[in-house]
C-alpha cells in the first residue's frame, strides 16, 4: 500500500487485485480497532448523520426560492438564482468544515489508540477545535477547487455541444485533467489533515512538513488510496443497491413497510459510508505516524499494527520493535 515501507521505494503490488485486496484487509483491521474502541468511529457517524441534515436544509431552501425544480435541467449554471448559489456555496463550505472537522477528531482519536491509551471524545474535539482556521481553510479552498472543476466541466459540456475542433478540445483533456486535480487535492488534504492536527501546525508549514514527509512516496500513497477508496465505495455501494431492492421489494407489500424499509436503509447507508469515512482516516492517520516514524530515525522505525498486518510488516507500533517483513529473523 505504500512504496516507502521498505525504504528504497519497491512497489509492493503487482496488480489492480493486489490493491483491493489489501484494502479489504485494510477494512478488517480497522474493524478490529473500532471493536477494541467504539468511540473511534463516533466522529465518523456524526460526518454522515450532519450530512444528511444539510443536505434536508438545503433541499428546503432551495424549494423556498423555487430552484429546486430547475435542478432537473442538465444546465443550471443559467437557471439558478443568485440565493439558490448563495445556498450551495454556503453548503459546500459548511459541510467541508464540519467534514474536516471530524475527520480531526478521528485523527487524534486513532493516534490515541495505537499509543495504546483510552480515546476520549472529548480530548479528541478539543484537539480538532484547536485546529479550526486549519481546518477552515481547507474546507475554503477545498470549495474553490470544487468551482473550478464545475466551471471546466460546464464549459466541457458546452463544447460537446457546439462540436467543431472547440469542442474537440475542451470536452475531452481539460474535463479529465480537471476531474484528476481535484483527486489529487483530496489526496492532499488527507496527507496535510494529520500534521494539522498532531503537530498543531498551520497550512503553510503543514504544506512544507507533507512535501518532506511524503515526496519519495507519493505513487505509494496513491496506489493505497486507490485500494482503500475502492473498498470504501464498494461497501456503500453494495449496501445501496440491497437497500433499493429491500425498498422496491417492501412497495409491493404495504406503504408501511416499504416506510420501514427506507429507513433501514437510510441508516445501513450512513453507517457504510461512515465505516468508510473512518477507514480512509485512519489509513492517513497511520501513513503519517510511519513517515514521522521514519524521519526520527530510518533504521528503527516502527509502523502501526493496522497497517504493518496488511504491509507484510509485523512490529507492534507500541513496542518499538524495528520493522521487518514477515518471516524476517
Amino acid at each position: 500500500m505504500y512504496s516507502g515501507m521498505s525504504g528504497g521505494g519497491e512497489g509492493l503490488f503487482d496488480g489492480f487485485w493486489d490493491r483491493l485486496a489489501t484494502g479489504w484487509d485494510f477494512l478488517k483491521e480497522a474493524l478490529g480497532m473500532w471493536t477494541k474502541d467504539k468511540d473511534l468511529i463516533v466522529p465518523s457517524l456524526l460526518t454522515g448523520i450532519v450530512s444528511l441534515l444539510g443536505l434536508g436544509l438545503l433541499v428546503g431552501f432551495l424549494h423556498l426560492t423555487g430552484d429546486l425544480s430547475k435542478l432537473s435541467v442538465s444546465d443550471t449554471t443559467i437557471l439558478l438564482s443568485p440565493m439558490a448559489w448563495f445556498g450551495i456555496a454556503v453548503y459546500g463550505v459548511a459541510s467541508y468544515l464540519l467534514a474536516f472537522f471530524f475527520a480531526g477528531m478521528t485523527v487524534h482519536l486513532v493516534d490515541v489508540h495505537l499509543q495504546g491509551r483510552d480515546a476520549r471524545l472529548g480530548d479528541a474535539f478539543m484537539d480538532a477545535l484547536q485546529n479550526l482556521p486549519a481546518i477552515l481553510i481547507l474546507a475554503l479552498l477545498s470549495v474553490i477547487v470544487d468551482i473550478v472543476e464545475g466551471i471546466i466541466q460546464s464549459a466541457a459540456r458546452q463544447a460537446r455541444r457546439s462540436g467543431g475542433i472547440g469542442g474537440l478540445v475542451l470536452r475531452g483533456g481539460p474535463k479529465v485533467a480537471s476531474g484528476a486535480a481535484n483527486w489529487v487535492w483530496k489526496v492532499v488534504v488527507c496527507l496535510m489533515l494529520p500534521i494539522i492536527i498532531l503537530e498543531d501546525v498551520g497550512i503553510g508549514r503543514a504544506v512544507e512538513r507533507g512535501r518532506d514527509m511524503h515526496r519519495r512516496d507519493l505513487l505509494g500513497i496513491g496506489i493505497g488510496e486507490v485500494g482503500v477508496g475502492l473498498v470504501a465505495k464498494a461497501l456503500a455501494w453494495l449496501v445501496t443497491i440491497l437497500g433499493a431492492a429491500a425498498i422496491l421489494g417492501a412497495a409491493q407489500v404495504s406503504p408501511t413497510l416499504m416506510g420501514v424499509a427506507i429507513g433501514l436503509t437510510a441508516l445501513l447507508v450512513t453507517v457504510a459510508w461512515s465505516l468508510g469515512t473512518f477507514l480512509r482516516w485512519s489509513y492517513y492517520t497511520m501513513l503519517y505516524l510511519w513517515a514521522a516514524e521514519r524521519e526520527r530515525d530510518a533504521s528503527h522505525a516502527t509502523m502501526p499494527a493496522p497497517l504493518a498486518n496488511v504491509t507484510s510488516y509485523a512490529p507492534a507500533y507500541a513496542s518499538g520493535l524495528p520493522g521487518r517483513p514477515h518471516g524476517s529473523r
